[in-house]
């Protein structure tokens, strides 16, 4: 799974740095600089930097997330903001992320059914150092097709359950 594939790059990586992208999206050219600036000026031990992302699909392209965390705000009241009518407000898209090779092998991404990569972002947060970087422009382009599945879009019935599961299982985190 997307999981353990994230994990074996990171155990053969052998830059300080490491960039997540899906093999289905796209990262704007000045991404990269863009991202490591804001790492290097961060003074956290474990800057994770993330950008807000193109979605682009055949109805047309628009910019996730709509809302940006604010100043301090905790990680998991940010994911989990709901206000909108979607019902997706906020989010941190995993090909968007920059974040140390170190932290990576200290918290790797734990191997789930789902929502693998907020619970990597639940339990990152908790490690001493961990800050939570955004750059406000999209940097990526996120692909999407309609009839396409993928873990994040099921084609036909969404499995609630393995996402109730998800959330009991990280009741106290969230």
């Amino acid at each position: 799974g997307p999981a353990a594939a994230r994990n074996v790059g990171v155990l053969h990586s052998r830059s300080e740095w490491v960039a997540f992208l899906d093999d289905d999206d796209e990262m704007l050219r000045e991404r990269l600089a863009r991202q490591l600036a804001t790492a290097q000026a961060s003074e956290a031990k474990y800057p994770v930097v993330v950008c807000r992302y193109f979605v682009q699909s055949p109805k047309g392209k628009y910019v996730y997330p709509d809302l940006l965390p604010k100043q301090s705000e905790d990680v998991s009241d940010y994911l989990f903001d709901r206000r909108g009518l979607t019902g997706a407000i906020g989010g941190i898209g995993t090909s968007t992320i920059l974040v140390k090779r170190e932290l990576l092998i200290r918290v790797p991404f734990p191997d789930l059914p789902r929502h693998e990569d907020w619970g990597w972002v639940l339990e990152a947060s908790r490690y001493k150092g961990w800050e939570l970087q955004v750059i406000a422009e999209p940097l990526t382009i996120v692909h999407v097709q309609p009839g396409v599945s993928s873990i994040s879009r099921p084609a036909g019935r969404r499995d609630w359950a393995v996402s109730l599961r998800w959330a009991r299982s990280y009741r106290e985190r969230i």
